[in-house]
């Protein structure tokens, strides 16, 4: 079975001298269409009925594309067919972080993030934390993130970006800290002060920030033209992620011709400026 909704997909590998960890990544985009037109074969029974109580037309188009692109992931990372995402039931936790469930899925961990026509997720092993954020680069929304930053963190970003793109800062650092909400499975209930970035270089087409408050992690984030992705990742773990190939894809589903071929990056915990 061949659904109609493109997807990419891209296997993770965070490691320490220790332990070697893998995580499935999943990028899916589709119009709202096409997604109701396979939604009976994604959603279980339950997840219908409640698609049915969805009123408008963006909170339908983003509780499939999320549905869709966590199934895939999930499916992935547990080597089970396409033909099985109607059986993997996605529900809301207390702080409505994402929990997988289904029959065959076992040890596994999601996070998720979509934003207008995209959505990316991570299934991975609870034995490690990880968290995912997207969000678009668009001037509209730059005061309401502008007014959630602290003063430090507005000047970090004035060093570090020109002031053309103050835009993209803003949402690189709102990211970031939503991400580290993610991972720490509580959302938006804390205080983003309590998430604030002490530090944020710039390295290898990517940025890497570090925590005031939560010093065991950081985060990695990047842009996909219009977009801007940040995963937040123990320290203690390095990462490897071949971007260029997201941006590929991404680039194919946008009918651009800019992508250039470089090789995977691998992104070092002990990156110092």
């Amino acid at each position: 079975m061949n659904l109609d909704i493109s997807c990419y997909q891209q296997l993770l590998t965070f490691y320490s001298e220790q332990n070697t960890f893998k995580a499935q990544l999943c990028l899916s985009t589709s119009a709202l269409h096409s997604l109701k037109k396979e939604a009976t074969h994604f959603l279980t029974a339950e997840e219908q009925d409640y698609f049915s109580t969805l009123l408008y037309e963006c909170h339908q188009h983003s509780y499939l594309l999320g549905r869709y692109c966590a199934k895939q992931a999930a499916a992935n990372y547990n080597n089970l067919p396409i033909t099985q995402l109607h059986n993997i039931q996605i529900k809301a936790g207390i702080f409505q972080q994402p929990l997988i469930q289904g029959k065959n899925i076992s040890n596994t961990q999601i996070t998720l993030s979509h934003c207008d026509d995209l959505a990316i997720a991570l299934a991975f092993p609870d034995t490690i934390i990880l968290g995912i954020d997207l969000e678009t680069i668009k001037p509209h929304k730059a005061t309401t993130m502008q007014s959630q930053m602290t003063a430090f963190e507005l000047d970090i970003v004035k060093q570090l970006f020109p002031t053309t793109k103050f835009t993209l800062s803003l949402a690189l650092l709102w990211t970031v800290k939503e991400a580290l909400s993610k991972a720490l499975r509580v959302g938006l209930t804390i205080p983003f002060e309590m998430l604030a970035i002490e530090t944020i270089q710039a390295k290898n087409h990517v940025w890497i920030s570090e925590f005031q408050h939560f010093m065991q992690y950081q985060a990695v984030s990047f842009q996909l033209d219009e977009f801007i992705c940040s995963l937040v990742f123990p320290k203690s773990l390095q990462c490897v992620i071949d971007i260029m190939a997201i941006q590929c894809w991404l680039n194919t589903q946008l009918n651009l011709n800019d992508s250039v071929n470089q090789s995977p990056i691998y992104l070092q915990t002990n990156i110092h400026a």
